[in-house]
């Protein structure tokens, strides 16, 4: 909730965030590290909509021990490149982007037993999805 918040004064007044998130949900995930992940994906998304502005949605929810969390926006979608080549460090597909956001978050991801993947729906629009152990 706090990061939630947080985030609202960080992206721009035409972006409209959507959060579906269970109540009571609990993990035991390390803290500030999924903090960062969860930041860095959102940003990502508030980024690619910029000032066009548009929607991003979050839904976090768990089955089989396993905690899911799905970030979608109504842009114009992961470049091809990304998708065919994958999270490369420095690699980056915007105009000020260093190419570690993305990088950090596969990387918290694996050093825990998750996964992240990325992919565009079927109107274009991206939808990063992180798969994580509920507890390590």
């Amino acid at each position: 909730n706090e990061l939630l918040t947080l985030l609202k004064y960080q992206v721009n007044e035409n972006i409209r965030m959507i959060y579906s998130i269970p109540p009571n949900l609990q993990s035991k995930l390390p803290e500030t590290e999924f903090r960062q992940a969860l930041l860095n994906v959102l940003l990502n998304s508030a980024q690619q909509l910029g000032k066009q502005g548009g929607t991003i949605n979050l839904h976090i929810d768990k089955s089989n021990d396993r905690l899911h969390v799905e970030v979608s926006d109504s842009g114009s979608g992961f470049p091809k490149t990304l998708l065919a080549e994958g999270i490369r460090p420095f690699a980056s597909y915007k105009e000020q982007g260093t190419g570690l956001g993305l990088s950090m978050v596969l990387r918290f991801a694996r050093s825990i037993g998750g996964q992240l993947n990325l992919k565009n729906d079927s109107q274009g629009h991206a939808c990063a999805t992180l798969t994580l152990p509920l507890g390590i």
